[in-house]
């Protein structure tokens, strides 16, 4: 195709909503088309999107990340304004080093809609004394394990204005761009703001808490914290401390007392599975009785992740036991790690085999898998080639299943 044929493909995909093939395409464009107003038209589409992959493309390709916004002002503040965190994240991911006025104009705009509440300031900007429909709307962010809230108003005579709310996460991420970091008191207030563990907010705080942070303060902050009465605090402090044990860690034997007593008696799912955890990263290979004593739990997140990180335990065989019990859980995803676990600990007796065999004919994709994979490698030649046209599986949860898939496919041809 010419230029021009290859560029008019570039928007017809856009207003498709076919990314993928824009973003295919956008590499075939000359840099004289990226480098000018085409190039920043097309930046502003992807923006308008909100195709973060689109624009992480057209700027690796050479479009000017310096180019006005479409009301002709700063890029970077005009994302500030709609809350938009997502497409602000990529703008400074490839221009780390980006002009620090731009970003303190930026963050003070963002500072402006936390201060002023962002209904108050929608209202404000309709002309709106007061009044007005308020809507609410969760809007996914990245791979879609976070999100931000998108809040719109609109008034009696049809006039709407509306923004993305992850002013807070913008303020937190802007701050640490400029090497500002906020107290710790101060984050977990950003974060409680929503109270969302999923929100953008909330994962910016605990982000920072971890990383920008020196360590041991972020430790000291968050196992003060994790037995507070509140449940959010309680729910960030452990987040805090499960994140902070990814590294190797001069306070994680210290650390282990205090987590196992907070084990015995926290009553919120989700701070209980962080704790589960950190624990088991502080800990270390070996037995982990504090973990398997939650085997049982009422909530399967929580049976899950016991299943999940006895995989850590070895060939204890407690944690085996425990193992058993799980992969014949009435809930799918903890019979899968289950199931993951007992394979990967290499485990190889009858009542293991008998395990793998009840499950081989689960109606649950990520279950079948794991239940195929140590037969397969049991010897099991039904349930390997079962196993390999898994391998292009392409429905739901995809990814796990035919990674796995190929991965146990690719053990056996290399034994």
């Amino acid at each position: 195709m010419q230029n021009g044929e290859v560029l008019d493909a570039v928007w017809q995909a856009i207003e498709c909503g076919d990314w993928e093939t824009a973003q295919r395409l956008i590499g075939s464009l000359p840099e004289t088309v990226l480098t000018g107003p085409q190039g920043a038209a097309l930046l502003h589409a992807a923006i308008h999107g909100r195709s973060a992959m689109t624009v992480d493309v057209l700027l690796m390709c050479g479009v000017d990340r310096h180019v006005p916004s479409p009301d002709g002002g700063d890029l970077l503040s005009w994302l500030a304004d709609r809350g938009d965190l997502e497409m602000l994240d990529s703008l400074l991911d490839h221009d780390a080093d980006q002009a620090a006025a731009a970003k303190r104009d930026a963050l003070e705009i963002a500072r402006g809609w936390v201060a002023g509440g962002v209904e108050a300031e929608l209202r404000r900007r309709l002309g709106l004394p007061d009044g007005g429909v308020l809507e609410r709307e969760q809007v996914p962010y990245g791979d879609g394990w976070q999100h931000a809230t998108r809040v719109r108003v609109t008034a009696p005579d049809g006039r709407s204005a509306e923004v993305l709310g992850a002013h807070r996460a913008i303020v937190t991420v802007l701050e640490c761009s400029l090497g500002i970091v906020a107290a710790p008191d101060e984050l977990l207030a950003r974060a409680m703001h929503d109270g969302d563990p999923d929100s953008c907010d909330w994962n910016a705080a605990a982000f920072t808490l971890t990383n920008h942070l020196r360590a041991d303060e972020s430790y000291r902050w968050a196992i003060s914290r994790v037995g507070d009465a509140q449940t959010l605090v309680r729910r960030l402090a452990a987040e805090v401390l499960h994140r902070l044990s990814f590294d190797d860690r001069p306070f994680a034997a210290a650390a282990l007392s205090p987590i196992r007593e907070r084990l015995t008696v926290e009553d919120d799912p989700y701070a209980l599975e962080q704790l589960l955890a950190a624990y088991a990263g502080y800990h270390g290979d070996g037995p982990l009785p504090e973990v398997r004593a939650h085997a049982r739990h009422p909530e399967a997140r929580i049976r899950a992740r016991v299943a999940d990180l006895l995989l850590f335990a070895g060939p204890d065989p407690d944690a085996v036991i425990t193992l058993l019990e799980l992969a014949g859980d009435p809930d799918g995803q903890v019979r899968a790690g289950a199931l993951y676990s007992l394979v990967e600990s290499g485990v190889r007796t009858a009542q293991v085999l008998a395990a793998y065999a009840a499950n081989r004919h689960d109606d649950r994709i990520t279950v079948l898998v794991q239940a195929l994979a140590g037969l397969a490698l049991h010897g099991d030649d039904e349930a390997l080639a079962r196993l390999q046209e898994l391998r292009w599986y392409a429905g739901p949860d995809k990814w796990n299943v035919s990674s796995r898939a190929d991965d146990i496919t690719r053990r056996l041809q290399n034994w």
